[in-house]
């Protein structure tokens, strides 16, 4: 195996050895599931709510942080320390016991994608002949965009006196939908990763949005989540910004593809994650090895959370596609961590 692998693999028995125990008390906390636990930190959020809103990040986090590790306030917020390098002694761990093929997969996967990514830019091959879906195109807002055209292109052709047969109309809306629907799933996918890795490595997010079927059926449309008080580098203006920063920072700018390819095994739509995170590396003066040794790292991190929370992202997707507050959000969260796996 070389050395590349073994130090993947290597980190990841690393990340099970130190970390599970603590992510384990976290889902195996029974005490807290108390009928009245729930009453105080619900409380307690819609505080949080309120000063969101008008705007005051600081008393919103100091709320968050009097409840973290709480029986009855929050138990996943912050629970999770990221890796802590080792590379002197990586090689020499023994972990041909441990089953992590499943993860090495991933890891493997995202970061070829990555790769791709920030070498080539962003090609798109469409096919108009045939069934609507047979074209590649990898960004799902643009799957939206083009649809959009191929309706305008058969508006005008109605207006020429051309139509559609009923049976191709029907697969046109039957095509259109599913894109839709497709878009719309994997957007609120990778919006829950960025907003669950971001709480779990103790980031409070601010603001939110997916946009829904509808949306996206009648503009191209793209979801986020914003943090507290958590910017770039260059969006700082080169202000004093820590290794600690960065590395969470990183780790939540990459949750949202690693959260889409743990569920669909693919990924739309990262280029922009990717690029902005490569971009601020080089700006700090990273080497190109640098920079992709160091996003291999955050998604490492990523893929150990959302495989082993990959239940709670679901959840969470769905309370966020749904429109929830932040706080209700983050109930939702906790009220996943402390459900018996």
């Amino acid at each position: 195996m070389n050395s590349f692998a073994a130090n993947q693999n290597a980190i990841i028995l690393h990340l099970r050895r130190k970390y599970t125990p603590a992510a384990t008390r976290v889902v195996n906390l029974k005490a807290a599931r108390r009928s009245d636990a729930a009453t105080p930190r619900r409380r307690m959020l819609k505080s949080v709510d309120k000063e969101l809103s008008k705007g005051n990040y600081k008393t919103a986090i100091k709320i968050v942080k009097r409840m973290q590790g709480k029986p009855d306030g929050l138990c996943g917020f912050g629970v999770f320390k990221q890796v802590i390098s080792r590379q002197s002694s990586l090689d020499e761990l023994k972990f041909d016991e441990v089953d992590i093929s499943h993860l090495q997969r991933v890891v493997d996967s995202i970061l070829s994608l990555i790769i791709k990514s920030i070498h080539s830019p962003l090609e798109e091959e469409v096919s108009l002949g045939g069934n609507l879906l047979n074209y590649t195109i990898r960004l799902y807002f643009n799957k939206v965009a083009l649809l959009n055209e191929l309706q305008r292109r058969e508006d005008k052709d109605k207006s020429k006196g051309f139509s559609r047969t009923e049976e191709s109309r029907t697969e046109w809306r039957v095509d259109r939908e599913h894109l839709y629907e497709l878009s719309h799933r994997t957007c609120k996918q990778h919006e829950a990763g960025h907003f669950l890795v971001s709480y779990m490595l103790g980031v409070l997010p601010e603001k939110y949005e997916i946009p829904s079927v509808e949306v996206l059926s009648k503009k191209p449309t793209r979801g986020f989540v914003r943090i507290v008080n958590l910017q770039s580098p260059k969006e700082e203006n080169g202000h004093e910004f820590s290794s600690k920063t960065l590395n969470k920072y990183s780790c939540i700018a990459l949750a949202g593809l690693a959260a889409e390819y743990l569920e669909f095994e693919h990924i739309r739509g990262f280029e922009s994650d990717v690029n902005k995170l490569y971009d601020t590396l080089k700006w700090l003066g990273y080497t190109d090895a640098e920079a992709k040794s160091h996003m291999r790292w955050a998604v490492l991190n990523n893929v150990f959370i959302l495989y082993r929370y990959r239940a709670t992202t679901t959840r969470l997707a769905e309370a966020m596609a749904s429109g929830m507050s932040i706080g209700l959000c983050i109930n939702t969260i906790e009220e996943s961590l402390i459900e018996p796996i």
